[in-house]
């Protein structure tokens, strides 16, 4: 029995929380493929829950970058910024 319940704490993320089953495991990438294209708190709904978290102008988590220009593939971020504000609309 203990092994049993030891797998199904790893598959949710730890075993505590307030949530029946644990917290849910959430990983950056899954964050920042949501991005709703705008620097600034973020309200994402995933694995069941809203995720509140803060984004820079690139879409990063907790990132520092001010300036969409300076971002890493900056033509692509603007591209999925404006389909992420498009279907938010």
């Amino acid at each position: 029995m203990l092994s049993s319940m030891s797998h199904q704490v790893l598959a949710y993320g730890g075993g505590s929380g307030g949530t029946l089953g644990g917290t849910p495991s959430i990983a950056k990438e899954q964050l920042e493929a949501k991005w709703n294209g705008k620097a600034g708190p973020q309200a994402t709904p995933i694995s069941g829950i809203i995720a509140h978290w803060k984004a820079d102008a690139c879409g990063t988590l907790n990132g520092k970058q001010l300036d969409p220009t300076k971002c890493d593939g900056a033509d692509e971020n603007k591209e999925t910024s404006l389909r992420n504000t498009e279907m938010n609309q």
